[in-house]
């Protein structure tokens, strides 16, 4: 009965971390990576029911948002 307890909670273990063999790229990462960001951005879209939280999914739309937004004149308007 225990081995049937440590299978079930290794399973469970390896369900939350999301083990799909692809290793987690930070923000940092996608900023300085523009092929693979539009990549993976393109993957997420595609498969937005499957994909939408995935780590890698998350950090490349932020890390392009951070582009777009630092791109931009943002100061404030002196009057």
């Amino acid at each position: 009965m225990t081995g049937r307890r440590w299978a079930f909670a290794l399973l469970a273990i390896a369900t939350m971390t999301g083990c799909d063999g692809e290793s987690t790229h930070d923000v940092a990462w996608y900023k300085a990576h523009d092929t693979e960001r539009k990549a993976k951005i393109l993957e997420c879209q595609n498969d937005p029911g499957e994909l939408e939280h995935a780590p890698n999914c998350q950090n490349a739309k932020e890390a392009a948002t951070e582009l777009m937004l630092s791109s931009k004149n943002t100061r404030i308007p002196q009057f």
